[in-house]
């Protein structure tokens, strides 16, 4: 099919063929100014210049679809291919992706760019050269968008029910369970918070704040800093989709998801730290690296104003028990990602010294590697979001990165695992806000 769909309400639609002349009246010229500020394209366009641009491109065939538009535009930096959404688009550590049919299964085409509103889709023409457009589909995780179905997980309250059970097979088990309790009491759970964060990419800084379990009778606690991933950041009536929440809606309290990792740490001697990031959450749309380095910042500066408070006489005897030289970093998803790019970006004169990391289901956008640090990789069997589970190139780049390089790595499938479930504030059931379950759901 050939040519520009508009679509200005429910019902309403034009199309614009090859070669057909267009009347520059004023409704149309408005109509299309309306669409172009909509989809955050600038004003520079009208609906004759964008008629002509998409006699060009042969778009893919929208006929009938309640799911999504196909358009061209041209802005500033050239011609750009559009995609518009019914509604927002889920928010999930997974990135959208314009992929082609090869081989019996599809191939990256292009990665687009969110638009502000959370609807659109916008990718370079000069990005897609020798791409046949026609044949794009749209992609969020194990999610086909531009086709009939729902466009968001079925978030819910209640728990998974009515899934098969894990087939029973022989296992060697350790002498001793690394999971098992310790000997030590757990001390009162508390949350801290200093002034926001600001980060050169987001109109809003970042929250700082973070929920604290320690050991009670550890003076010289190793670290633990949990960071979550990328998950709806508000929920309540009257969100926007801005941050900071709006309306009667709340953050989603995603960083207390951990807490049961945190509690039998504490039995074990360690004290953890784990903070919030919906503030990255709400805005990384507008990052090329999907926010990984506003997430390291992030962590850095938790650890910097930990050993700050540490040397303050006020704070001595909560904060002074962790030991900030034996810290690991866990980063799940995207934050996976981001504490990843924390151990590369910290510096060797930081009050801190990062002994290794634990990813789960991360991502790896930028194809990161760390030498020299310690790092498992945890691999969900049944990844939902992050379907090419893309956390084993973590161990696969790093691996041969260079000969004097021993670190140890090591990537875990843990079968019948899915993405969410590792943080109980992402579990129906059990989460504060309505979640879902990225596996079982989405089928």
């Amino acid at each position: 099919m050939y040519g520009t769909r508009v679509r200005f309400g429910e019902g309403a639609s034009m199309r614009y063929g090859r070669g057909r002349r267009l009347a520059a009246g004023t409704a149309v010229l408005a109509m299309a100014g309306t669409l172009l500020a909509a989809v955050g394209l600038g004003s520079g366009t009208t609906a004759l210049a964008k008629t002509a641009l998409a006699n060009q491109v042969r778009l893919p065939d929208d006929t009938g679809s309640a799911r999504g538009d196909w358009s061209v535009a041209t802005r500033s930096g050239g011609r750009v291919l559009v995609w518009r959404a019914a509604g927002r688009l889920p928010v999930t550590d997974a990135r959208p992706e314009l992929r082609v049919p090869a081989d019996g299964d599809t191939r990256l085409a292009a990665v687009p760019r969110l638009t502000a509103d959370g609807r659109g889709l916008v990718a370079d023409l000069v990005d897609l050269a020798g791409v046949d457009i026609s044949r794009l589909q749209v992609w969020l995780g194990a999610d086909r968008l531009d086709r009939p179905g729902r466009v968001a997980p079925a978030y819910r309250s209640a728990p998974v029910t009515g899934g098969r059970g894990v087939q029973s097979v022989p296992v060697e088990t350790l002498a001793a369970d690394p999971a098992a309790p310790g000997p030590h009491s757990v001390a009162t759970p508390y949350d801290y918070r200093s002034e926001p964060l600001p980060w050169r990419e987001f109109k809003a800084p970042m929250e700082v704040r973070g929920h604290v379990v320690q050991p009670r009778e550890v003076d010289d606690a190793p670290l633990v800093l949990f960071l979550h991933g990328r998950h709806q950041p508000c929920y309540g009536p009257g969100w926007s989709g801005d941050w900071p929440c709006d309306g009667q809606s709340r953050p989603v309290p995603s960083q207390l998801g951990y807490e049961y990792v945190q509690r039998r740490l504490a039995t074990q001697g360690y004290a953890s730290v784990s903070i919030a990031a919906n503030a990255i959450n709400a805005q990384d749309y507008q990052s090329p690296d999907g926010g990984a380095k506003a997430r390291s910042a992030l962590v850095r500066h938790h650890l910097r104003l930990l050993a700050q408070w540490q040397r303050a006489p006020r704070h001595a005897a909560t904060f002074g028990r962790m030991n900030l030289d034996r810290t690991v970093l866990v980063g799940h998803s995207r934050g996976g990602a981001g504490v990843a790019r924390a151990v590369l970006e910290t510096t060797a004169d930081a009050p801190y010294d990062v002994l290794g990391q634990v990813l789960i289901a991360p991502t790896n956008f930028s194809s990161v590697a760390t030498p020299y640090v310690p790092s498992v990789t945890l691999l969900p069997y049944c990844d939902g979001d992050v379907i090419d589970l893309q956390g084993e190139t973590y161990t696969d780049l790093a691996r041969d990165l260079g000969t004097a390089d021993t670190a140890f790595r090591s990537s875990v499938l843990m079968r019948g695992a899915n993405h969410n479930f590792f943080n109980t504030e992402w579990t129906p059931g059990i989460s504060q806000a309505p979640s879902f379950d990225d596996w079982f759901d989405q089928r």
